[in-house]
């Protein structure tokens, strides 16, 4: 679980975060807002890559 660097501190918890307190945690940050914005189709890097092993 990503934290925000205003979330660690000298006396962070760690069992403060937990697959059960994940998602509103999420809620409250933006790190992951734009993930999705980075997806791509694997199909052509994949293709290039059989075709230059095929060459080799």
């Amino acid at each position: 679980m990503p934290l925000t660097w205003s979330q660690v501190r000298v006396d962070l918890d760690p069992k403060r975060f937990t697959i059960r307190t994940v998602p509103a945690l999420l809620r409250k940050m933006a790190a992951w807002c734009d993930y999705n914005a980075g997806a791509c189709r694997l199909e052509p890097a994949i293709r290039s890559l059989a075709k230059a092993r095929r060459a080799t």
